[in-house]
């Protein structure tokens, strides 16, 4: 075999070779976004409700695939509930409707 030979088998295994994770392990991604979602309920408790929308459609960005991700999906669209805002951050309009 010759030096090319041997240095493309050596290179080969190098790329075939496995390699550590670059993100966390699910598990990982799923209790930091467990803590985010009580940040996020902790501010809509606390009465900030711009603030707990922030955070909530932060957590659905970074974490889009765990399960609350998914609630902060929901729960990061603009609502009167929320105090939803516009991207300029103006309050959205709101229609109360009277039920006779």
């Amino acid at each position: 075999m010759g030096r090319g030979a041997a240095l493309s088998l050596v290179l080969l295994g190098l790329a075939l070779a496995p390699r550590p994770a670059l993100q966390p392990a699910p598990r990982d991604d799923e209790k930091e976004a467990r803590e985010l979602l009580a940040d996020a309920e902790f501010q809509a408790r606390k009465g900030r409700p711009g603030l707990a929308s922030k955070r909530y459609r932060e957590l659905a960005k970074k974490f889009p695939l765990t399960e609350a991700g998914k609630v902060a999906t929901r729960r990061g669209q603009p609502s009167a509930f929320l105090g939803g805002t516009t991207s300029s951050g103006m309050a959205c309009p709101t229609t109360v409707v009277t039920l006779s």
